[in-house]
């Protein structure tokens, strides 16, 4: 499988990496060299008065207290129901974290300098947008954080999104609880004792199965949804098939396998993915189960992969970090390509 080089980064020029989201069904775009993590929707402590710009509230991120803007707020839109539905983006911007909350998060994808420019006069958002992009689906705004984040002053308030209008009480209870359980774990410090600051670095987290996985986001070329797949006869039982991304085959790993993961019970159609990746100009596609969110690691606290790992999969693995007190196993995706190239 070694032919597909016809796309490799250097030949292609030069990229934006951004991630995908929705506010009010609306596409943006957001560098990922501006977020250390996405999360789940998690309660947010309100905060009834005295409230400083846009902060709607605030959240224990890993052991600090960071301001939470709605999106929808921060850009004008009507407020909405979210129940469970939604995502918060952990921004950095000038050393500042704030939480963003989207209603959901689509892929990480690199875009090409050459498909994207700058937004008219007449553009909406105009303010708070960078650059458009130019999809084969459609446009993409980009979001300047900066500029998002750091209005002084709040626009006109808009009333809170009431609760379903019909919903069960029982079921909003249930809701609570979990948005509240979910705040309790995201509170823990993932830091080490004994931990220094270093060089980070950027995962992509997914699922196979019960077990949690990451990439380094330099290899994620991009994430999407299960397209069809045609079968390639002769091939490694850990290969999938082929699958048209963009207009180009690229050849894709069968769930697990590759990782000798047991194969459990196939997941819900709507949370499997394709994390597109490369390495050395080759491209492949990595069917997982589900993505999990991007995040950020110390250099330092990547570990080697445990000795029963190495005698099955350790070729596979570049080391294992601790997330939300639950071992990662870190895929190395030159070995991984490797493999393929080999086979």
């Amino acid at each position: 499988m070694s032919e597909d080089r016809g796309d490799a980064p250097s030949e292609a020029g030069p990229e934006q990496e951004l991630l995908l989201l929705h506010v009010s069904d609306v596409p943006f775009g957001v560098a990922v060299r501006s977020l250390c993590e996405v999360i789940d929707l998690v309660e947010i402590t309100r905060l009834e008065g005295g409230e400083v710009g846009l902060a709607e509230g605030i959240i224990n991120y890993r052991g600090t207290v960071i301001p939470v803007v709605d999106a929808r707020r921060a850009l004008g839109f009507k407020p909405a129901h979210r129940g469970l539905r939604g995502n918060i983006v952990i921004t950095d911007v000038a050393g500042q974290r704030t939480g963003l909350v989207v209603d959901d998060v689509a892929n990480v994808r690199r875009i090409p300098d050459a498909a994207i420019e700058p937004p008219g006069t007449r553009v909406p958002l105009r303010n708070f947008v960078s650059a458009i992009a130019k999809l084969e689906d459609g446009l993409l705004l980009i979001l300047d954080l900066d500029r998002v984040l750091a209005q002084d002053v709040a626009p006109p308030r808009l009333p809170l999104a009431p609760d379903e209008p019909d919903g069960d009480p029982a079921r909003r209870e249930h809701v609570r609880r979990i948005l509240h359980q979910r705040a309790v774990e995201l509170s823990r410090p993932v830091e080490k004792a004994g931990s220094r600051a270093g060089d980070l670095v950027t995962f992509v987290r997914f699922a196979l199965g019960d077990s949690p996985y990451a990439i380094r986001a330099e290899h994620t070329r991009e994430i999407v949804t299960l397209p069809p797949v045609t079968p390639i006869p002769c091939t490694a039982p850990y290969v999938l098939g082929a699958v048209n991304i963009r207009g180009a085959l690229r050849p894709v790993v069968r769930r697990g396998r590759f990782l000798h993961v047991q194969e459990a019970a196939e997941p819900a159609a709507a949370d499997v993915r394709i994390v597109v990746a490369e390495a050395s100009g080759v491209v492949v596609g990595l069917r997982v189960d589900s993505v999990l969110g991007i995040c950020e690691v110390r250099a330092a606290d990547i570990q080697p992969p445990l000795a029963t790992n190495e005698e099955h999969i350790g070729g596979f693995l570049e080391g294992e970090f601790d997330w939300d007190a639950t071992a990662v196993c870190a895929v190395s995706a030159p070995a991984l390509i490797g493999v393929l190239e080999g086979g």
